[in-house]
This record gives C-alpha cells, structure tokens and sequence, in this order.
C-alpha cells in the first residue's frame, strides 16, 4: 500500500471513532448483504483531493467522503454532529421505507 493511501486509511480510522461517538452503528463501505442497524452513518471513500503546481503533484488537501446519516428521526441531534465537522457540507435529504436518509460530504 503506498504512503498516500496509508496515511488515508490511518485517518479513516480516525474518523470512524468519531462518528462511533455520534452514533453507535458506523459502517464503512458495507456491502450489499448486510443488515444496519439504525441510527446509523454509513460512508465511503469518494475521491482523493491533490493539487498539482508546474505539472506535478504539491498537496494532498484530504480524502473526501460521502457520509450518510440514516434514522428514524426527522430532526436528528446526530445532523448537527456531523455538520460539526469544519470541511463538512449537507448534500440533500431522502425519505424512503420509513427512514431519513441525509447525504453530507466531508473532507477529513
């Protein structure tokens, strides 16, 4: 694995005890088969920020996720939780088969 993607997946891990602290059921990345356990926040790996500067890589700026809170809850405490983040922003939110689904994007 090389350095770039080590020192992402040190800070996923990061990230992932955080939201354990806003909710108890995380997932990163579930496959298909599985069955969460609501209120959850599920997210994945989205894209790999870098800058670039006389045609070569300079800065890695972060790894951005896509995050979703999933609950039962129209007005969640979690929501402010997560916005709570400083390279946070809300996406949208979906209601389907009974549950809040809210999309946020996260830069950590």
């Amino acid at each position: 694995m090389g350095k770039l993607l080590q020192l992402a997946e040190k800070r996923r891990v990061e990230l992932n005890t955080l939201f354990k602290k806003i909710v108890p059921n995380v997932y990163f990345q579930p496959p298909e088969n599985i069955k969460m356990k609501y209120p959850c926040i599920r997210y994945e790996f989205s894209n790999l920020d870098i800058l670039h500067a006389d045609n070569e890589k300079w800065l890695s700026t972060g790894v951005k996720y896509k995050v979703i809170l999933i609950t039962a809850s129209p007005n969640p405490k979690a929501f402010d939780d997560i916005m709570s983040f400083k390279y946070c922003s809300f996406d949208r939110a979906i209601f389907s088969n009974g549950l809040y689904n809210y999309h946020f994007n996260l830069y950590f």
